[in-house]
């Protein structure tokens, strides 16, 4: 009876020795999965210059998901990511002057489009409740992507020059995961 005892203890052992060998969720290739927690991707799209009056089309930019990370502490590549709804995500117009509007102004990012209306000074945070859902879309197409391709549409009511400036700014707050 003791020996069988013995055996038992013996086989209980190895089993539960068996079950917390694995690590977390290792996939069979050894690494980990890690969270890089609020981050911050920045990217700016330049609008360029445009006569008054005129349809303008900027130049379609692309940026890398790991360029838009640098200076984070994390592996390559970023292998899933949840937008965190914050103020911390913004993205907005900056340089618009004073009395000028950016009529029927989009963005197309990643290809799909969407259209924010006219663009004045008072309307120049693009990341709220009415668009969220377009956003939360750019977010998870830019991490399964792993890029940004942004081009932006729009008529403005007066000249637009380099001295303006004029940009879209992209700042996503989320939290990263890769592996190691």
């Amino acid at each position: 009876m003791k020996a069988i005892s013995k055996i038992f203890g013996l086989m209980l052992t190895i089993a539960v020795a068996f079950s917390s060998c694995g690590g977390d969720d290792d996939n069979g290739d050894g690494k980990s999965e890690y969270t890089l927690k609020d981050a911050i991707c920045k990217y700016s799209h330049d609008l360029g210059i445009a006569s008054a009056g005129a349809q303008t089309i900027t130049l379609q930019t692309t940026t890398n998901l790991d360029d838009m990370l640098k200076g984070y502490d994390y592996v390559a590549p970023i292998t899933g990511g949840t937008m965190n709804l914050t103020k911390v995500t913004s993205i907005e117009i900056v340089g618009l002057k004073e009395g000028v509007v950016l009529q029927k102004f989009s963005l197309t990012i990643n290809g799909v489009t969407k259209e924010f209306g006219d663009i004045t000074t008072a309307k120049i945070e693009l990341y709220n409740d009415v668009n969220l859902e377009y956003f939360k879309n750019v977010f998870n197409t830019m991490v399964s992507q792993k890029k940004l391709i942004v081009s932006a549409t729009f008529t403005p009511s007066s000249k637009i020059t380099d001295a303006d400036a004029l940009k879209v700014n992209f700042a996503f707050n989320g939290n990263f995961t890769y592996r190691k």
